[in-house]
């Protein structure tokens, strides 16, 4: 079937249907909240999100285009002097951005941050042929303060509820740009939807990460660039830790994982050798059984997953230590990779078959 993005065409208006699809499509990623809808024009945008469970503000400088809809708050203003954003879970800015000069985009930017932000608009391309529609109105490729992008013209279009407010040249940014308009912002992640409206429009999603994620993300990626980095310094323990209890939470072996790759990590810098636990009380799910005899302290595993949780090697190859000065060796570094390979069970040479 058909990809419903691909099939606006049967829509009397099918780049306003596309764009709505887009809306819809985003809203659902985040919980139902509070959503600001920046250059709300009709409202059309506005009273949808309320169709979905959202408590709306729609804000425009112009107001003869609000429709009657109790459910929405309408506000009459212009968006540059807006300053109600406490409380605010999620911001629209539809078919606004490319209405304002670099100032207020670089302003706003800063003052939307860190809510996420739905964000459609034109950019400028690489040659101004290429602006079908508008190829009359924007400038060649200017630099301003270090951003690129198009000047486009405002002017004798101030009648139209469309128009810019109060400027008669407007900022149309290079994809660069506007990506670096909000990464100076404070913002990490911009997703560019697929398929644009139209070839000089995107849709794009951006979002901030909080300093907890930020340090999960240091924690997670750190552990596996150690992998193939022995020599470098340890990943920060807090941050690993994090690491640790979001793997844990998604996989029995998680914690053993981020534990075996962070010791893995640490080369010959001094790092901290295994630690054991108390005997007879391997913690749950560390995939470790005891089976003691008299004087014994063996423990039994079967996969690299219980090995890598147990912090142990292959257990029965009789290869010898895991760790030499508390970095993983031998067997325990190759069980470490298997698991993220895709957990292979156990590696071929070890049954006894011929690898290749």
């Amino acid at each position: 079937m058909t990809a419903w993005h691909l099939r606006t065409s049967r829509f009397v208006d099918p780049m306003g249907a596309l764009r709505l699809g887009h809306f819809v499509d985003v809203l659902q990623r985040f919980p139902a909240g509070h959503l600001l809808d920046l250059g709300a024009g009709h409202g059309l945008f506005s009273r949808l999100a309320a169709d979905l469970g959202w408590r709306v503000t729609a804000v425009d400088a112009r107001d003869e285009r609000f429709p009657r809809d109790d459910r929405v708050r309408w506000v009459r203003a212009d968006v540059r002097d807006f300053d109600e954003y406490e409380g605010v879970d999620l911001v629209a800015c539809l078919g606004l951005w490319y209405h304002l000069t670099l100032d207020d985009q670089v302003a706003l930017a800063r003052r939307m941050a860190p809510r996420p932000v739905i964000l459609d608009t034109h950019f400028a391309m690489p040659r101004r042929k290429d602006h079908h529609h508008h190829a009359d109105r924007v400038s060649d490729l200017v630099q301003q303060d270090g951003y690129e992008g198009r000047l486009y013209s405002e002017t004798g279009l101030h009648t139209r509820p469309t128009a810019s407010w109060g400027n008669e040249l407007s900022f149309w940014p290079t994809v660069p740009t506007l990506e670096r308009q909000f990464y100076d912002a404070g913002y990490d992640v911009l997703e560019h939807l697929s398929p644009p409206p139209c070839a000089d429009r995107h849709y794009v999603v951006v979002r901030s990460w909080s300093p907890e994620h930020q340090a999960w993300m240091d924690g997670l990626i750190s552990t596996y660039r150690k992998m193939s980095d022995p020599g470098a310094a340890p990943c920060d323990p807090a941050a690993a830790s994090l690491a640790a209890a979001s793997l844990g939470a998604n996989g029995g072996s998680g914690r053993g994982l981020v534990a075996a790759v962070a010791r893995l990590g640490r080369g010959r810098r001094g790092g901290l050798g295994r630690q054991r636990s108390p005997q007879g009380t391997n913690p749950p799910g560390s995939g470790v059984s005891s089976a003691r005899g008299a004087g014994s302290t063996a423990e039994k595993v079967s996969s690299p997953a219980e090995r890598i949780g147990a912090g142990l090697g292959t257990g029965d190859s009789g290869r010898g230590t895991v760790e030499q000065d508390g970095v993983l060796q031998g067997t325990a570094r190759q069980d470490v990779i298997d698991l993220i390979a895709g957990a292979r069970e156990p590696r071929t040479a070890e049954r006894g078959e011929s690898g290749r």
